[in-house]
């Protein structure tokens, strides 16, 4: 500021100068915050607001940075502003700002709607003695949960049956919901038993029923004894699966047609067959094996055409073979 005397004044005097300062307006400037719910898209604010300025200056522009996505919080930056005056004047320079950070928060997505669905091949599962972990893959409306937001468990996944995958959410991450859990199925091996065919005689003991099997898994094992169907009397009798069991993995089955267990005639001329004639002129014979009574059904007895006191025996039925016999007086 300069101060001089005027011309023909009461006051005369050298011309003064001095300076004076002009401070600059303060004003903050502050970003604004914003949250949302975690839907995979970015939150971004890029608004703020401000103290006043001086009659006549307004903020033209404020580059506000920030950006959050994931679950949690980030500051909404404010910078560089830019202020001109009614004459369109950049004032920026008059002015001592202040910025303020706001916040960006973003929320956990809070549901009970999360679905799963497993990738089960189209064959299914079928026991073979190891884990069966089918991928998960869980949604939530429209969204897709990326498997790093929660943890799978498995559960009954080795042997045939019911299976249990449940999905926990982590705590902290983009989602919270409550554990969900879906089931799916193990199918039993299938176990061919492959039957020996036996032989026996009229009236023998079974021989031992034996048998190979193809399709159980390491060192599993089957218990018990293959069957057969009942009876004594000669002819073919089915070879069955008895008793014999490999557990609750498997199924077993019999090879092809089965096998059989085929009884054959006893030769009556076998050394524990006896015959005497009881009365030779009706022909009447008793007929014993290993000193039991035979049924008449199981022979024939006619006089020998040429032998005198003799008796032809024929088997039929359970029994074979021509012998004769004489009378002995």
């Amino acid at each position: 500021m300069t101060v001089e005397d005027k011309q023909s004044g009461n006051f005369a005097f050298t011309t003064q100068t001095t300076t004076f300062e002009i401070g600059k307006k303060a004003v903050t400037v502050t970003a604004d915050s914003d949250s949302k719910t975690y839907d995979g898209t970015a939150l971004t604010k890029n608004t703020y607001t401000s103290t006043v300025l001086a009659e006549g200056d307004v903020i033209e522009s404020v580059t506000v940075t920030g950006s959050q996505t994931e679950v949690g919080s980030s500051d909404n930056v404010p910078s560089a502003a830019v202020i001109k005056n009614a004459k369109n004047v950049d004032v920026t320079n008059c002015y001592s700002i202040t910025y303020v950070n706001g916040t960006l928060t973003v929320n956990a997505c809070q549901s009970s709607e999360a679905v799963i669905a497993l990738a089960i091949p189209t064959e299914g599962y079928t026991y073979d003695g190891t884990e069966k972990t089918p991928a998960v893959t869980v949604t939530i409306g429209t969204m897709t949960v990326a498997n790093t937001e929660y943890t799978v468990s498995y559960a009954d996944n080795v042997n045939a049956g019911t299976a249990t995958v449940t999905v926990e959410d982590k705590q902290g991450g983009n989602f919270a919901f409550a554990p969900v859990s879906k089931t799916f199925e193990i199918g039993k091996a299938t176990v061919t038993v492959t039957a020996a065919d036996q032989t026996k005689g009229y009236g023998d003991t079974d021989p031992e029923l034996t048998y190979t099997a193809d399709g159980l898994v390491g060192s599993d094992e089957i218990s018990g004894t293959l069957g057969r169907t009942d009876g004594e009397d000669v002819g073919n009798h089915d070879i069955n699966l008895g008793s014999l069991n490999a557990g609750s993995n498997y199924t077993l089955i019999l090879a092809g047609n089965g096998a059989k267990l085929t009884i054959t005639p006893k030769s009556l001329k076998d050394q524990n067959i006896e015959i005497g004639i009881k009365d030779y002129a009706s022909c009447s014979v008793e007929v014993k094996q290993d000193g039991v009574l035979i049924a008449d059904n199981n022979y024939t007895a006619a006089k020998h055409a040429t032998k005198e006191n003799t008796v032809t025996v024929t088997g039929t039925g359970n029994y074979a073979d021509k012998i004769d016999v004489t009378l002995v007086s």
